[in-house]
């Protein structure tokens, strides 16, 4: 009606008025602030195309103004952009025909989309309303030929779809398959050459497509909520930039025609994305998951290395280093982070250690390097940071790249000032710097010795002499702002003003760097040398003393400078107790004046016996005595002083005491005069100021600690004290409170006491109850500590399991009772327990092995026992300087026999099964008359071993990795070391349970440990074995195949052994006939395994025969199988592949805990598994069968014809190759006699076109091979024989045969339907599609595209191939290539997507109703 009234007014010129308030109207409605919940976009925006067609005059400029309009309210009207920009756009581009006035009209209209666009979060969608605007215009505007889609449109269309599947979708198989367009937006856009730019602005649309669009798309990638999709596409998206920037650096000729202004990586969008957004995503824990850990590091690493290299050379932009810096503290430690990722941040480090970026920076100007600035940040990331709450590895890895940062031509140490110099050499710890050879300490020596630009020696000496001065002589003038060092940063410039020398000359630093034993460190020059001598009678003693003490013992010229220490400790107790100011600032000096007392006794009990021992005078010693006689007379009289005179005392002969050497020359610390002292001094008193409570607990902890030190150095100790120490611990235990310190030492002396005291306890009356006391004690301290270390945990073992409670028999329970305790303790909360409990009781059971005869049952429980896996980021305390992962041996040859030691050392201190596991091995190894009691023993362990595995729970199948398999694994090793001490009578009782054990099916690692235990029984004890094991399994017809592999093995070792020993204790005859019907058996690789062996053992044994008894029965049986055997094409080929495998066995040395250690590896589950070359009779027999089997195919059958040349020979040829096998049941067709002879005969004949009811089948074939769930295939069995399809293509036909689900929910149509099976991997799918295509059947594909049409709207083809998807997932990419069209169904609902076999069903049905409809096909009705 609206049309027939504008056709009416045109033609009237008195209705234009009429026509003008129309248009003023509708723009007005569309424009105007009036209610738009009442308007009708779409039929107004109908009425301006419709205008627009009639090329009625001034409506263009209206719909213009409509058109920017909408663009610029495109968030509050989402559908006038919508109805604008299906109908109103196409009009406006399609409506001029000159070239020129089209492409002005485009950029007039994507000037409005850039002017209101601004890259979007990553949770805004709705940015894909504006984008509807352009994406028409792609598919609208026509080309100088008129054509619809040209070059020039190319970029931008493939943008728009990407984004369009991007910002809408998060299912990561959609995204997957707009990725390869932006991943090619990316390639061609990243780095752009001048000589190629005027080529690719024709192919541009007018707006040229810059990083800022594309940074859209990213951002929402980057953003995604599953990680596993997240690491996926930031991996494609660093790889391609990688991949470009590494072909940029290979042409070296032209790396300079760079078009900055083009290329992605020049804008500094680019540059802002990379360090806000990039590194910022990056920051995710979850992307360094197990084994995408190391991967993802060297990536995330290689990326930032190339894209700073390309920074250097291709733009101007300064202090790019730090810029970089900046974002890496804001990425991984910003307020608006989440989470802090230690392997990122360690990522982003590790550019510096990277050869390329340092070329790269050596041609940088110094304007792009790290700044004094830019280091402090790196030295704040490290020391508040990771060296506060990071892994010890992840510390190390840090410090590592931080060295490199420093000395790696990134900084330049002239440039800074001492104080920032002085800031980042102390975030190393000593012991980071001695690793490795000393690597990082020569490295940051050399780096301070660099020359500054004039020539001169760095001027760091001067700047160290004046810092020294400010710090020691606060009189001097100087600069009241100057920074004042600490005397440690003091201390650690000193240590890296050195030099590394291979003199011996004096001034050397005693640190070993490493195991360059001859390397030292020597200081320039005496300290003194660097301050003048005038100002010597001016030094502060107290300042020179702590920077002394913060040195230690390195600086051994400042001895007679320190002459008078002992003097002036004494001044400052006296003066340190004389102040009792409680008030914060008080509390704050006592706290400097404790610290400089504490230096003070350090530092003079060092030089003590520093002096002592290169000189031999004991003048200082004999003042250091003095001086512990003062202090214990303070501790003495207790009750008149106060309790923070008692504790800096205390402190002061505690650290005194931790000096062996000094402990040893001083009388002070004699047993008898200090242990009444200390033990008489009371520690129980509460004080309620804040530094009395301080100081009591530091004078408990203290007293503890003296008592240890004194006990452990004396080698005789009155009982009178031992039993007045026992008593005071004790009576200690229950108030050690939660703090572990005191209880450490605590356990430490009880410890102690216990060693000396334990038999006379356990002897007098009512011993054993107060042992059972004590030991209650302990154990409630240990677990009411609020933290327990590891240091205290071992105390703890110690304490409980001394060696006499272990052999005490009337302790034997109370000690199963513990060891349980500790081992239920251990596995719920802390693994180190168990470990540290393993350790102490095997040290003891070595000593005395028959006593772990009573602890059979708990030795086994520990063999079994399996620790956690802890991710290394959990692992804050864990010593990792042994390289226990993934180590890998070989069998030892010439000296290499240190070499495993080592190895098995390094794996004995981390699991405690090895532990064990090198107790019971040693035994062995170390006793050359086994007692009786030790045989026991191993009998007892043995037979525990044995019996677990026929438990019903142990018989059950269970999956790599899991807890059952671990047990069985570990079980089976501990029996391969036990079997050397395997007893005859013990072999005899167990033989009928060892046979049931043989018999249980397991995974490969564990069947290779039976094998080996087998194998070593067996050569030992041939008679028993082969009679009650190998002969009765062989004999078993049903015997599973793999257990017949392992018991063919066995038997064929066995066999190898004996047939050339004189005297025989077998029957290898009857043991190889027992093996000859296994060359018959059904079973692939069990067959060629017999095959093999037989034709290896079997020719030896003929020769014998031979010359012995020449008429032996069955001989010429024997002889013709040898002989097919020999000369069989195949068995040759095995035979010389598998050549001298039995001769390489070693089961005595592989079955001990050195062989399983070097012919194995430690997963990253924790267990020990078999490599895969020693597992020899299996993976590398099925690989060798599978190399043999190839190659027959290879002489025997021709290739199939490759997918480039399907010419229509060639098709005819893959025709018949493509069917792998066809399911038609044709005596099931037959229905028993209900059909007559005839038909039975037409449906055998011709059972490819007639159904059961001789009705010709549809042309029609389903193509199911992408769809992988059974339900869903036995559905579209039942589906395509309703409709009488012509066959049905499934991936695997044996589910078909075998699967129960299948045969229920098909409802016996499988019978009645042909099938056919294509495997959708690799070709085949792709090559039957391309066959089909020349037997004239048109691909149609069920697929939501871009180019799908609706299934509503299209016709069918008569002949054609349904080609349906995955669930989810869809139909790839590489098979949509093959398809001619897709179809969809019409959709109403939220869901997107149907079932694919309610699909399949409903494109069936649209199918044979059309074909109904046409004519071609006849009810049934």
């Amino acid at each position: 009606m609206l049309q027939m009234l504008v056709l009416f007014t045109a033609k009237h010129e008195q209705s234009q008025e009429m026509l003008t308030q129309l248009f003023n109207r509708a723009q007005e409605l569309l424009i105007g602030q009036n209610d738009k919940s009442a308007i009708s976009y779409d039929s107004l925006c109908k009425l301006f195309k419709f205008l627009l067609h009639q090329k009625v005059e001034k409506v263009v400029d209206s719909a213009m103004e409509i058109c920017k309009h909408a663009t610029k309210k495109w968030r509050q009207q989402p559908q006038l952009m919508r109805s604008v920009a299906l109908h109103i756009i196409p009009e406006l581009v399609q409506a001029e025909s000159d070239m020129a006035a089209i492409k002005t009209r485009c950029v007039c209209l994507l000037n409005m989309v850039v002017d209101v666009w601004t890259p979007c979060s990553s949770d805004d969608t709705s940015v894909n309303e504006l984008l509807y605007l352009p994406f028409r215009i792609a598919h609208c505007c026509p080309d100088r030929q008129g054509k619809r889609h040209e070059l020039w449109l190319d970029t931008w269309q493939n943008f728009l779809t990407a984004s369009e599947v991007i910002q809408m979708h998060h299912e990561q198989h959609l995204i997957e398959q707009v990725w390869p367009q932006v991943a090619i937006l990316l390639s061609n856009c990243l780095v752009i050459r001048d000589g190629v730019k005027q080529q690719q602005e024709c192919e541009q649309w007018p707006v040229q497509l810059t990083f800022n669009w594309m940074q859209s798309l990213f951002v929402r990638l980057f953003a995604h909520d599953n990680p596993v999709v997240k690491r996926l596409f930031i991996s494609n998206f660093m790889e391609n930039c990688v991949e470009v920037w590494q072909n940029w650096e290979e042409q070296d000729s032209i790396r300079t025609d760079v078009d900055r202004e083009a290329s992605f990586a020049c804008a500094p969008a680019f540059w802002r994305f990379v360090l806000d957004f990039l590194l910022r995503a990056c920051n995710d824990p979850a992307l360094f998951k197990h084994a995408h850990r190391a991967r993802f590091q060297a990536l995330l690493t290689n990326f930032l290395v190339f894209f700073l290299a390309f920074k250097f050379a291709n733009s101007d932009q300064e202090r790019v280093l730090d810029e970089l810096v900046a974002a890496m503290k804001e990425a991984v430690f910003g307020e608006a982070t989440n989470s802090h990722s230690p392997d990122a941040l360690l990522s982003m480090l590790q550019i510096f250690q990277s050869s390329s970026l340092k070329r790269a920076a050596s041609s940088a100007s110094s304007k792009d390097l790290l700044s004094e600035a830019a280091v402090d940040q790196l030295r704040f990331l490290l020391d508040v940071y990771a060296m506060q709450s990071f892994s010890q590895a992840m510390r190390t890895k840090m410090l590592h790249a931080l060295s490199h940062a420093l000395t790696g031509g990134f900084a330049t140490a002239s440039t800074f000032t001492l104080s920032a110099l002085a800031r980042v050499h102390c975030v190393f710890p000593i012991s980071s710097l001695i690793t490795d050879g000393g690597e990082i300490i020569l490295q940051l020596l050399a780096w301070m010795k660099v020359p500054t630009a004039l020539g001169r020696p760095s001027i760091l000496s001067a700047s160290l002499a004046s810092a020294l001065q400010t710090y020691l002589i606060p009189q001097v003038e100087g600069n009241p702002e100057e920074v004042v060092l600490s005397p440690t940063q003091l201390a650690r410039l000193l240590l890296f003003t050195a030099e590394v020398t291979r003199d011996s000359e004096t001034h050397h630093i005693d640190k070993k760097l490493g195991h360059q034993g001859n390397v030292k460190v020597l200081l320039r020059a005496p300290l003194s040398a660097l301050l003048p001598k005038r100002l010597e009678p001016e030094l502060s003693s107290t300042l020179l003393v702590l920077l002394v003490a913060k040195f230690e013992e390195q600086v051994q010229e400042l001895l007679d400078s320190c002459a008078s220490l002992p003097s002036k400790v004494r001044l400052w107790l006296g003066k340190v107790s004389s102040e009792a100011d409680e008030s914060e600032s008080g509390y704050h000096e006592k706290d400097d004046a404790i610290e400089l007392v504490k230096s003070a006794a350090f530092l003079l009990s060092q030089l003590s016996t520093h002096k002592m021992n290169t000189t031999g005078e004991l003048d200082e010693m004999s003042a250091l005595d003095a001086l512990c006689d003062e202090l214990s007379r303070i501790l003495a009289a207790a009750a008149n002083r106060k309790v923070f005179d008692l504790a800096l005392a205390a402190r002061c002969l505690s650290i005194i005491g931790s000096n062996a050497a000094a402990v040893d020359s001083l009388r002070a610390f004699e047993s008898g005069r200090i242990l009444p002292l200390l033990l008489s001094l009371d520690t129980s008193r509460r004080y309620s100021g804040k530094l009395d409570a301080k100081c009591a607990i530091s004078l408990a902890t203290n007293k503890w600690v003296l008592l240890y030190d004194v006990m452990k150095s004396s080698t005789f100790v009155d009982t009178k004290f031992l039993q007045t120490t026992y008593d005071a611990c004790v009576d200690a235990l229950p108030t050690a409170g939660i703090d572990p310190l005191a209880l450490i030492q605590m356990v430490n002396v009880l410890s102690l006491t216990l060693s000396q005291l334990a038999s006379p306890l356990s002897n007098c009356k009512n011993g054993i109850d107060q042992l059972n006391r004590l030991l209650e004690e302990v154990w409630m301290a240990y677990t009411d500590s609020k933290a327990k270390p590891d240091v205290l945990t071992r105390a703890v073992v110690t304490c409980v399991f001394q060696p006499v409670f272990l052999l005490l028999d009337e302790l034997k329970g109370t000690m199963q009772h513990w060891i349980a305790e500790f081992i239920r303790f251990g596995s719920r909360h802390r693994p180190n327990v168990i470990f540290h409990l393993a350790c102490r009781l095997c040290q003891t059971w070595r000593a005395h092995p028959a006593s772990a005869l009573s602890f059979a049952d708990e030795l086994v429980e520990l063999l079994l026992y399996k620790e956690p896996v802890i991710d290394e980021r959990e692992q804050l305390t864990t010593d990792t300087s042994y390289p226990v992962q993934e180590f890998q041996g070989s069998f030892p040859t010439g000296n290499s026999h240190a070499q495993m030691a080592t190895i098995v050392n390094h794996a004995k201190d981390r699991f405690v099964r090895l532990v064990v596991l090198s107790f019971l091995n040693d035994v062995v190894v170390e006793s050359s008359a086994i007692s009786t009691k030790t045989q026991d023993l191993m009998d007892a362990v043995f037979t525990r071993l044995v019996e677990l595995n026929v438990t019903p729970e142990w018989q059950k199948q269970h999956m790599l990795n899991s807890d059952g398999f671990g047990k069985k694994l570990r079980s089976w090793q501990a029996l391969c070391v036990v079997s050397a001490h395997v007893t005859k009578s013990q072999l005899t009782t167990l033989l009928p349970i060892l046979k049931t054990a043989f018999a249980v099916p397991q995974l490969p690692s564990v069947r290779y440990y039976m094998e080996l235990f087998g194998m070593r029984l067996a050569t030992k004890y041939s008679r028993e074995i082969c009679s009650g094991v190998l002969l009765p399994m062989l004999r078993d017809p049903n015997l599973m195949p793999q257990v017949g592999a392992s018991v063919l093995l066995v038997s064929a070792y066995l066999a190898n052994c004996k047939l050339d020993e004189k005297k025989l204790d077998i029957d290898c005859g009857e043991l190889l006939e027992t093996m000859l019907p296994w060359l018959n058996t059904s079973h692939g690789y069990t067959r060629v395994l017999a095959q093999y062996l037989l034709a290896t053992i079997l020719p030896r044994h003929i020769h014998q025969l031979q010359q012995s008894f020449s008429n032996t029965p069955g001989l010429r049986f024997l002889e013709g199988t040898a002989r097919y055997l020999s000369n069989n094409k195949e068995s040759k080929r095995m035979l010389r592949r598998q050549a001298h495998k039995l001769e390489e066995l070693h089961p005595d040395y592989e079955s001990s805990l050195l062989g399983m250690l070097c012919s194995g590896f430690i997963s990253k589950f924790g267990e020990l598994l078999p490599r895969d070359e020693v597992l020899c009779f299996s993976e590398q027999l099925k690989t060798a069968m599978n190399e043999l089997y190839a190659q027959y195919q290879l002489e025997n059958f021709a290739p199939a014809p490759s997918r480039g040349n399907a010419s229509s020979s060639g098709i005819k040829v893959a025709n018949g190759a493509l069917t792998v096998q066809r399911k038609i049941d044709t005596m099931t067709l037959l229905l028993e006699d209900r059909l007559p002879a005839a038909m039975q005969a037409t449906l055998i004949n011709g059972g490819r076109t007639l159904n059961a009811r001789q009705r010709p089948r549809q042309p029609i074939i389903v193509c199911a091979s992408l769809v992988d769930k059974i339900p869903n295939l036995a559905g579209l069995v039942r589906t395509c024989e309703i409709f009488n399809a012509q066959k049905l293509i499934v991936p695997n036909l044996r589910m078909t045969e075998q699967d129960v689900t299948f045969a229920t929910v098909s409802a016996t149509a499988h019978k009645w339907m042909p099938l056919k099976e294509v495997r959708p991997q690799g070709e085949d799918l792709r090559q039957a599609l391309l066959c089909w295509k020349s037997e004239g059947y048109t691909i149609v594909a069920v697929e939501q595209t871009d180019s799908s049409v609706s299934l509503a709207d299209y016709t069918l083809p008569r002949k054609m191939v349904l080609v349906l998807g995955r669930e989810k997932e869809g139909i790839p990419v590489n098979v949509l290539q093959f398809v001619d069209v897709c179809v969809e169904i019409p959709q109403f609902g939220l869901v997107r997507s149907l079932n694919v076999h309610v699909s399949g069903a409903l494109v069936l049905w649209e199918y044979t109703q059309q074909q109904l409809m046409s004519g071609a096909l006849k009810s049934t009705l």
